[in-house]
């Protein structure tokens, strides 16, 4: 079909003649040729079927001739843009197929080839194309085309393509040469169709593009069709001003007030519904202007004009005005503003540029603005940079200019100069282009219309609002910081009240130091690089303040106009500020109360933390601040202030500042002393505040007024008292008070509350009154009362009001005026006692006492001060008596208490009697003769004295557990008298206190009863029974009488009054076999460091009393229920099943632990009991201690040895022990290593006790030994024996975490592998109690390190392999002569290279060697390296990286020249550098350098001949060894491999024959032993054996025998059996008869045909099949073919009497024999011993029982005797 051009039809016509001349398409031709093509494919049956579709087509183009178009027209008749509109063509001869129509702009003529359609849903030639003109009523004589939709309002003609004409019908065109999609061609084609043909010739212009050019569509004109849409017309191009109001007027048809419009970018398209249509951000909606976005202006119902009015676009550029026709959707999406009705070209400033400008503060400037339509009549604005364009007014920074027109310029440039700016900064420029002289003249004046931005326009010079604050008085430097600063810029420093620009402006303030003014150019410049009118900064230096006022800095930029009168000086750059403080601090204080001290500022001033302070005496400065030693505050400036707590005071520091800065303060402020103190003031830190000078300022004065202190005052106890002050100024008899406190170290005035008010009658708080002193002087008087005891009291002084407010507290009364001594007897009425046998001390406590005085002792009926009688109850101690014979005691000043009270001792000497006395004091003051010599001067009663106690001292013993008796015997005894033990020790006597001497479980113990002694007359018992002593030990018996109105015994809910317990009445033993159970490390004389428990162990330390006896004990995770006392049957069971245990015991808790000594105890003391534990997980995480008791396994026949005796035990602490069982480490075979062992925080357990054990791997740590690879530790050689050393170091920081670390230094291994390690901490002598695996040691190096063989031959290359563990490239190997060590230092040592590549290898020797001679295989890169040296004695290797490593196997290469015996030595590289001698410590074994020799060997010959004759023998052959390999030939054969056996003599032996068998003795008796003889041929005395069976039973058949021996005894042959040995065997225990059955061990077995029985065979046949042995009953198969039955009689009388006495005599004592008899000896032994030890006990409890006296005994006695 592609070369179909013309062709022939041959068709029959009607009428005749031919068809008239067709001109056919030429897409008709190639279509009918593809159906052609298709339909002829499918065979003769389409023929019909093609034949009359070619007809129709052919007559259809043949007879239709070119379509023509009468008329066209729309419907419907009403159409807007956008809106779906039908066109009907009516004409003739169209293809409603392909014919095609297309709308064109009104005046352009149809079939032109520029004709463009309007824009729509159909906007090209391509659209229409596609376009179906065959709707509803479409006909040849119709077009009927739907779905048209135009965007753009107009006229638009209605074009029609005749898709099938050939050519043009009109107007005529001139000839021209045909288009490039036609062609001229003549062609002939026949068709064959069926049996008809047609032949038709045809020659035209063929066109090849249908209806796909605007040229197409020629038929129609606007006079036969047009379509009109309504809507608004294209405006046209609109010259609008930027930020100008605008209006919009667009005409068109149809109009409504619902249409819409938007205004969009330059690249918007308004045809294309899928752009964006939002209205531009140029638009401004900002007042006065509106956003066209609403209901246009004007006549609502115009439909020919509408209009948008106070439009602004605010950046020039270029715009689209997009409609929405008020049809069309709702106007309120991008798709509904379709229609392209004007474009808007806004001149102003450069669009998208921002065009920055720069000036100068103070200096003229010009800015210069680029853009289009630029003109005289714009105008700017400048504003601030927070600001916006349109919204606010010109800035004040604005000096001069920026008002009016341009200074110049044309329409792309303006400029506007003269533009003078006050201060620095950045600024924005806004553009105005609306102003017009004659249309808007007030146009460009609100800040509305300037609404177009410029850019930025950046103002250089000082930066303004400066703030300095510098000190009076000092001179600053002034600095001006910016940019464009220039040399000559100037400035003047005026009072802040006055303007800058002003007259006033050019002259400085008086408040600054004429000398210092700044008049000239600035001292100093920044940037001096830079130009001189641009610098960063300017300063003036030295300038002086001499006047506490503000003020103002006046700019003057670049000496303009000569800087010379004040209007040049317009620039305000800030204030000055001078730093000080006004003299305004005028403080009355109170010495000793803390006051606030504030300083305010001179108004215009502000404060600074950095100021200082100094409080100076009056004294001192005379008033005047800067003066000589004023840099330090007076003394009496406290540090610290205790107000209630202490606190340091600020004096000396910064003060705290409020937060305006205009006040400052120093709380608290202390001045301890009265006067008047400047307050003298450093401003703001300078100079360092450190000189006099510095503190030149006075900002007020303290005031201080206190009461006179440190005064004394003395009175007599129980005499009226009163005080008197000094009435100075500032105190006030109306509101001052005075309190008097306890006199005790460390008390203060002002800090300790005030004494009980009952101490004096008129209390310890009160006012007082005025009044004068002897001299006259006003005084303050107050009186105290009447004292009621002697003491020492602190006057405290309160001053001011607050003194007898609600509020008045303690501290208040903070001025200490002085001291108040009361003086005399403290105790009057005590009452004081002392024992018999002890010595008798009084303390008496008083104030005021005299070394003098004296104390008497009176009978109680006597008064003091009178004439009684003088008494006295002992006869030692110090003798004073006085003229008349009485006898004195004087007393001894012992302590003065933190009261002041003074205690003095009199010593009354050792009471020897009982009773009662008055003590009676002299005061040698009060004396009437200066001295204590008569009995009237003791007139000051002191107490009473009571002597109390025992007579004797008693000795008792009792054992632990059981109740104990007391007796105490005296003269006087009381029912509330009370006894307590004391623990027996070193410098413990009756009546210390020291609560950890008495014991816990007992309290003061009550007497039982008092009675009459029965044993001494006049005396009275007092006994006291102990209902259980609960720990071993000696004891005092210690004795407290009660005395009524004295001291009690005991203080319910208190400890005893141990003090009280003085007097000793016995001693006690109680018996026991511990003495106490302390944590390890804590008793005297045990182990010296703490062994703290962990999860697996406790241990504690027992003090033995008891020898030979073993220690257990028991560690539970909680205490015993209260007052729960362990029993030893409790500790027994603790670990048993609770279900066996009784009710007691169940309340014992569960045991974690039990520990038991190995051995016994030899020694009394403290020794080591250790408790393995095993605590559950769960256990593990809520124990907190364990509780321990123990007991003596041996000595506790009561069950009640426990110790601790009470229902805690030993509480030991838990720590966390080892961190885990599991660590792991890696060493280096011969590599010294540290092994560290990791422990809890808490495990503090020193390095006395840790050691450590290394097994081999798999092994139990308490069974393996120490793995003998090991060097560094040495165990003893028992699975369980302690190792050496101890840790080198316990590190209590390590670099893991928290915790603690054990280290063993100095350990090496001497093979590779894995090994346990083995952890002890606890030790019996040299066993450790229990060895635990704590982790495994990785060994890395070569297995069968020093045992490895290596060979080579000279001069080639051969590998030396290492295997092992942990192998890797670094490893170095060394080669070295035989017999030296491998870490010989030799000359020619080279370490590794450290660099690879290529890997290190063998080091060359020393010398170098010459170069590889040719042939000999090295290369410069080859890990074969060739030794060069003549001898094998003088050199040394060194390796480089191995040749290949994987962990497990490594090797290298070597070549070595010289023959010779060498050591082969290993570095681990994983460990060391390698690179020194000393590194190789591991010898791998020997090197051979040998030419190669096998190893040759002899032929076998025979040792040993064959063992046996027959039934498989063993003979023994052996070979020697000629020629020993070597230089790696065959490997010679090991010493065993020199030797083997061989099996001879195969042949089945002949089975034994057997004869005749008899016994010895012939008389066989039951239970008695006999042999048995047999004899015979091939017989085998060391294998086979006999039994005896039943009589009625067959050899082989039964398992069941009496009796059986073996046959080799003494004598026996192969011809002689000798069975058993006649002494235990062979024995028959009843009589009877029995049958001989022999097994013939070396005889072959078969089985029988029917596999019921054995069967012997001694016939060679039988080859192959050995002696079967005697194993098994059925093997006895044989029996004597003379003498096979045995008779038995009766055993004889002594054995039926007694077996065991018939064995004996027949065979001696077996071996349970004698075990039994030494057994019974053994018992009988100790029997006697416990008898022996009991009635001796006994024998000598009776002699104590005598010694103390048994009150029943001699109750009875007496009874009897009355």
């Amino acid at each position: 079909a592609e070369t179909v051009h013309s062709f022939t039809w041959r068709l029959p016509w009607e009428g005749g003649g031919g068809p008239p001349k067709a001109a056919l398409s030429i897409e008709a031709l190639r279509a009918l040729r593809v159906r052609s093509a298709c339909l002829r494919g499918r065979g003769g049956a389409m023929q019909g079927f093609f034949a009359a579709a070619l007809i129709s087509e052919v007559l259809r183009a043949a007879l239709g001739g070119d379509a023509s178009v009468d008329y066209s027209f729309a419907s419907p008749s009403s159409i807007r843009t956008g809106d779906t509109f039908n066109v009907e063509v009516v004409g003739a001869a169209f293809d409603t197929t392909n014919d095609k129509i297309m709308l064109i702009p009104p005046g352009r003529s149809c079939g032109e080839a520029d004709n463009v359609p309007p824009r729509g849903l159909q906007s090209d030639v391509s659209d229409y194309h596609d376009l179906v003109c065959n709707g509803p009523g479409s006909a040849a004589t119709k077009l009927v085309c739907r779905g048209l939709s135009v965007y753009q309002a107009g006229l638009w003609t209605v074009c029609v393509c005749d898709a099938d004409a050939m050519h043009r019908p009109q107007p005529p065109q001139p000839p021209s040469p045909p288009p490039d999609d036609t062609t001229t061609t003549e062609a002939n084609e026949s068709i064959s169709l069926s049996d008809t043909t047609v032949t038709t010739t045809v020659t035209k212009t063929v066109t090849m593009s249908p209806c796909i050019s605007a040229s197409r569509f020629w038929l129609g004109s606007d006079i036969k069709g047009t379509v009109n849409i309504d809507g608004a017309w294209y405006a046209g191009i609109q010259q609008w001003r930027a930020g100008t109001a605008e209006t919009l007027r667009l005409q068109g048809t149809r109009l409504s007030r619902n249409d819409r419009i938007r205004i969009v970018g330059e690249g918007i398209d308004c045809y294309d519904p899928s752009q964006s249509k939002t209205m531009h951000a140029a638009v401004t909606d900002r007042y006065p202007y509106m956003l066209p976005n609403g209901e246009r202006y004007g006549s609502p119902n115009s439909e020919t004009d509408e209009t948008w009015e106070d439009i602004a676009i605010v950046v020039p550029g270029t715009y689209q005005v997009c409609w929405c026709a008020a049809n069309f959707g709702g106007c309120d999406s991008d798709e509904d503003f379709l229609t392209h009705v004007a474009t808007i070209v806004v001149s102003g400033p450069t669009p998208g540029t921002m065009q920055d400008n720069k000036c100068v503060t103070g200096v003229v400037c010009t800015l210069q603005i680029a853009g289009s339509g630029l003109n005289n009549n714009d105008r700017i604005r400048i504003i601030s940079d927070w600001q916006e364009c349109g919204w606010s007014g010109q800035t004040n920074a604005v000096v001069q200019g920026a008002d009016g027109p341009r200074s110049s310029g044309s329409e792309s440039l303006s400029r506007f100069g003269g533009i003078i700016m006050g201060r620095q900064g950045t600024f924005k420029t806004c553009w105005c282009g609306s102003y017009d002289p004659g249309a808007c003249p007030t146009c460009c004046t609100q800040a509305q219309d300037f609404n177009v931005f410029i850019g930025n326009l950046t103002v250089g010079g000082p930066l303004q609002g400066q703030i300095d604050r510098p000190p009076i008085g000092v001179p600053f430097t002034y600095t001006v910081q910016g940019w464009g600063l220039s040399d000559v810029d100037r400035i003047r420093i005026v009072d802040k009240l006055v303007l800058c620009a002003t007259d006033e402006a050019n002259v400085h303030s008086s408040g600054i130091e004429a000398s210092t003014v700044p008049n000239g150019p600035p001292t100093a410049v920044g940037a001096p690089g830079t130009e001189s009118t641009n610098r960063t900064f300017i300063s003036w230096s030295s300038i002086v303040i001499r006047e506490m006022r503000e003020f103002r800095v006046c700019w003057c930029a670049r000496f303009y106009g000569g800087c010379s009168e004040g209007s040049h000086f317009s620039l305000d750059l800030g204030v000055i500020n001078p730093r000080g403080a006004s003299n305004s601090t005028y403080i009355q204080a109170v010495p000793g109360r803390p006051f606030t001290l504030q300083v305010d500022a001179q108004p215009g001033s502000m404060l600074s933390p950095l100021d200082r302070i100094r409080i100076v005496d009056q004294q001192l400065s005379r008033g005047v601040c800067g003066a000589f030693g004023t840099a330090e505050h007076a003394p009496a400036v406290s540090d610290t202030s205790c107000w209630p707590t202490c606190q340091p005071t600020p004096v000396w520091g910064e003060p705290v500042v409020n937060p305006g800065n205009s006040s400052e303060y120093w709380d608290p402020v202390l001045i301890m002393g009265s006067g008047r103190y400047d307050i003298c003031w450093c401003n703001s830190g300078q100079g360092g505040c450190d000189s006099d000078q510095d503190f030149a300022f006075k900002v007020g004065e303290v005031t201080a007024n206190g009461v006179t202190i440190n005064q004394q005052w003395h009175c007599a106890a129980y005499m009226p008292c009163y005080v008197e002050v000094p009435l100075t100024a500032g105190l006030s008899t109306d509101a001052d008070m005075l309190q008097l406190i306890l006199a005790a170290p460390g008390e203060k005035c002002g800090a300790a509350p005030r004494a009980s008010a009952t101490s004096f009658t008129r209390g310890t708080r009160l006012s007082g009154y005025e009044g004068s002193d002897s001299r006259g002087d006003p005084t303050m008087i107050f009186e105290l009362g009447t004292p009621k005891a002697p003491g020492i009291f602190f006057a405290c002084y309160c001053q001011g009001p607050v003194c007898k407010s609600q509020s008045v507290h303690d501290r208040d009364f903070f001025q200490k005026a002085g001291q108040v001594t009361v003086m005399g007897l403290q105790g009057r009425d005590d009452y004081h006692k002392c024992y018999l046998r002890g010595s008798c001390r009084l303390n008496i406590q008083g104030a005021g006492l005299d070394s003098q005085d004296a104390m008497m002792l009176f009978d109680i009926q006597d008064g003091c001060g009178q004439q009684g009688s003088p008494a006295s109850f002992s006869v030692d101690g110090p003798a004073y008596f006085t003229s008349s014979g009485d006898r004195l005691f004087v007393g001894t000043l012992a302590a003065t208490s933190s009261q002041g009270l003074e205690s003095w001792i009199f010593e009354l000497g050792t009471p020897i009697r009982t009773g009662r006395h008055r003590l009676c004091y002299c005061s040698r003051s009060r004396s009437m003769t200066g001295s204590c010599e008569h009995r009237a001067d003791f007139d000051q009663p002191a107490g009473e004295i009571f002597v109390r106690g025992s007579e004797f001292n008693a000795e008792i013993r009792c054992e632990q557990g059981e109740p104990c008796q007391i007796t105490g015997r005296g003269r006087e005894f009381d029912m509330s008298d009370r006894i307590m033990l004391l623990k027996d020790g070193p410098n413990h006597t009756c009546g210390m206190v020291n609560n950890g001497a008495y014991p816990t479980w007992m309290s003061p113990a009550t007497p039982k009863k008092i009675q009459p002694d029965v044993i001494i007359p006049d005396l009275w018992a007092a006994q006291y029974t102990l209902s259980s002593v609960r720990e071993p030990g000696n004891y005092l018996v210690c004795y407290c009488a009660y005395i009524y109105g004295g001291k009690d015994c005991v203080i319910t809910g208190q400890d005893p009054p141990y003090d009280q317990y003085g007097h000793q009445i016995g001693s006690l033993r109680v018996l026991g076999s511990i003495l106490a159970v302390r944590s390890v490390g804590l008793t005297p004389g045990g182990a010296d460091t703490p062994l703290p428990a962990a999860p697996y162990a406790a241990s504690v330390e027992v003090d033995a009393l008891m020898t030979f006896t073993k220690y257990t004990c028991v560690a539970t995770s909680r205490a015993a229920p209260f007052g729960f006392i362990p029993q030893k049957s409790d500790l027994e069971n603790c670990s048993a099943d609770v279900m066996l245990l009784d009710d007691r015991q169940k309340l014992f808790p569960r045991c974690w632990g039990i520990g038991a000594m190995p051995d016994q105890v030899t020694e009394l003391g403290p020794t080591m009991v250790h408790i393995p534990t095993f605590l559950t997980e769960d256990a593990l995480k809520t124990t907190v201690n364990f509780h321990v008791w123990c007991f003596g396994k041996d000595m506790c026949s009561n069950d009640r040895c426990v110790m601790p005796a009470d229902n805690i035990g030993v509480a030991v602490p838990l720590t966390g022990g080892l961190v885990t069982h599991t660590m792991t480490w890696a060493a280096t075979v011969a590599t010294e290593f540290s092994l560290r062992v990791r422990l809890a925080s808490d495990f503090d357990i020193g390095q006395e006790w840790p050691r450590i054990k290394i097994i081999a791997d798999g092994s139990e740590c308490d069974r393996a030994q120490l793995d003998s690879a090991v060097s560094g530790l040495s165990c003893i050689a028992s699975g369980v024996g302690k190792c050496e050393p101890a840790p080198g170091s316990a590190l209590s920081s390590v670099s893991w975490g928290s915790g603690r670390e054990l280290v063993w230094n100095g350990i090496k291994m001497g093979k590779a592998g894995r090994f346990g390690v083995c952890y002890c901490d606890r030790h019996y002598a040299s066993t450790c109690v229990a060895w635990q695996h704590i982790g495994a040691l990785q060994v890395n190096g070569p297995n069968r390190a020093g045992m490895m063989r290596y060979s080579g031959n000279p001069g080639k290359p051969f590998d030396i392999v290492v295997e092992g563990i942990g192998l890797v490239s670094a490893d170095r190997i060394r080669i070295v002569p035989q017999g030296l060590p491998c870490n010989v230092e030799m000359d020619g040592f080279e370490g590794t290279p450290p660099a690879p590549p290529p890997p290190p290898v063998l080091a060359a020797p020393s010398p170098p060697p010459s170069p590889p001679a040719a042939g000999d295989g090295s290369t410069g890169n080859s890990t074969v390296r060739r030794l060069q040296q003549d001898a094998a004695s003088t050199f040394q290797w060194v390796s480089g990286s191995a040749a290949s490593a994987n962990g497990s196997r490594e090797h290298w290469e070597v070549l070595v020249e010289p023959k010779g015996v060498y050591s082969v030595c290993w570095c681990g590289g994983g460990e060391s550098s390698c690179d020194m001698p000393n590194d190789f410590q591991v010898r791998l074994g020997q090197l051979s350098v040998t030419p190669k020799i096998d190893c040759k060997v002899t032929d076998w010959w025979v040792v040993q001949e064959c063992d046996r004759e027959c039934g498989g023998g063993k003979v023994s052959l052996r070979r020697a060894i000629t020629t020993q390999a070597s230089g790696g030939g065959t490997a010679c054969p090991s010493e065993q491999e020199l030797y083997k056996v061989e099996n001879c003599n195969m042949k089945p032996c002949p089975l034994a024959r057997l004869d005749r068998a008899w016994t010895e003795p012939s008389g066989l008796r039951a239970g008695v032993a006999f042999q048995l003889h047999i004899e015979g041929e091939w017989l085998d005395p060391e294998n086979d054996r006999i039994v005896l069976i039943a009589e009625d039973k067959v050899c082989g058949e039964t398992a069941v025998h009496h009796g059986g021996a073996a046959c080799n005894q003494f004598g026996a042959l192969e011809q002689h059996l000798v069975c058993g040995n006649g002494a235990s065997s062979i024995r028959v225990q009843h009589p009877g008869k029995y049958r001989v059955c022999v097994c013939d061990a070396s005889g072959a077995l078969l089985r029988s045909f029917d596999g019921s029985k054995n069967v012997t065979t001694g016939n060679y046949e039988a080859a192959g099949l050995y002696g079967a042995g005697c194993a098994t009953p059925d093997l006895y198969v044989h029996q004597p073919e003379e003498g096979a039955v045995l008779t038995v009689g009766d055993p004889p009388v002594a054995v039926a009497a007694a077996s065991s006495s018939s064995e004996g005599a027949g065979e001696g004592l077996d071996d349970g024999a004698i075990i039994g008899i030494t057994t019974l000896v053994v018992i009988l032994v100790i029997a006697v011993g416990v008898f022996s030890f009991f009635w001796g006990r006994r024998w000598l409890e009776r002699r104590a029982a005598l010694k103390v006296m048994d009150e029943e005994m001699a109750r009875e006695k007496a009874a009897k005797e009355k």
